[in-house]
């Protein structure tokens, strides 16, 4: 329904002189996008969900797949960041990803820092009981390894 409706709002909303150019693609996280996208993303914005739950409840079919990130909620970001470090394009790809307090940054940063990318808080804001934060990510200076990264992460 989500994609339905994100190629309806385009159409409504595409000068109708130009051909229409988007693809709505279903998939988990960014993989049928690999290896096309491979270092091509200037600009990613990863909003996952984060909140800790048991892990039963990752990628249910409710509503509760929108929140629910599983152990320290951290089960799906986990699985993102070696795509993420697939897609950002280098050496100025940028990224941001949203966390909360829960989800273990200082060591979020360390797993992106094996891959070659600097993660660094942006903004922090109190909403509700919980802190929000979004994380810059760039990749490190001076590392033009060309690794591929294709393993999960385990928290």
């Amino acid at each position: 329904m989500a994609l339905q409706a994100t190629q309806a709002t385009a159409r409504a909303n595409s000068n109708s002189n130009k051909a229409l150019k988007l693809e709505a693609v279903q998939c988990d996280l960014i993989s049928a996008l690999l290896p096309r996208m491979e270092h091509t993303v200037d600009v990613l914005i990863f909003n996952p969900p984060y909140v800790p739950t048991p892990d039963d409840e990752v990628c249910g079919s409710g509503i509760e797949a929108s929140w629910a990130g599983g152990t320290n909620g951290r089960r799906v970001i986990d699985r993102a960041i070696p795509q993420i470090a697939r897609v950002l394009s280098k050496p100025h790809g940028v990224g941001y990803v949203i966390t909360v307090d829960d989800n273990q940054p200082e060591q979020l940063s360390q797993v992106f820092y094996g891959m070659g990318i600097h993660m660094q808080p942006l903004l922090r804001r109190r909403a509700n009981n919980e802190y929000l934060s979004v994380q810059k990510l760039t990749w490190r200076k001076g590392d033009d390894s060309d690794s591929r990264p294709d393993k999960e992460v385990s928290s």
